[in-house]
């Protein structure tokens, strides 16, 4: 999955992932990048949602625009990565999305595909884990 994703909240988005608490004027996103404040599901029983900066700062980092690289994780090596082994027991998170951008290399330049859910659908980003 790219970093880029879409969000549209509309008023099936509270009622998709069961959240607690609502925030006040959530506005439509359409090209959310690494850096940028996102709506995140938290499970704290009950789910809630918070904002939350878009991307994963390894606690032992020291710069933390190495947030920026870290929002790719692979399956295959989660548990064998050291920016995310400590984080998949205990600190997951929900990353509502709309749909996502992949991208394409084509003669000219780079080609985005969207990827989403059907209309007023949503679908949570997978893995996804918050550092802190």
């Amino acid at each position: 999955m790219c970093g880029r994703f879409t969000l549209d909240p509309t008023i099936k988005f509270y009622e998709r992932f069961k959240v607690s608490n609502r925030l006040d004027g959530l506005l439509p996103l359409y090209d959310i990048a690494p850096s940028q404040d996102v709506p995140i599901i938290i499970q704290n029983s009950p789910y809630r949602i918070v904002m939350m900066c878009w991307g994963l700062i390894p606690y032992w980092a020291k710069d933390e625009r190495i947030g920026y690289n870290t929002i790719n994780a692979k399956a295959e090596t989660l548990t064998e990565r050291p920016a995310y082994r400590g984080l998949l027991r205990s600190k997951r998170c929900i990353v509502p999305a709309s749909g996502f951008y992949e991208w394409q290399d084509t003669r000219e330049k780079k080609q985005p595909s969207y990827i989403h859910a059907d209309a007023g659908e949503y679908f949570p980003l997978p893995d996804s884990m918050i550092s802190g």
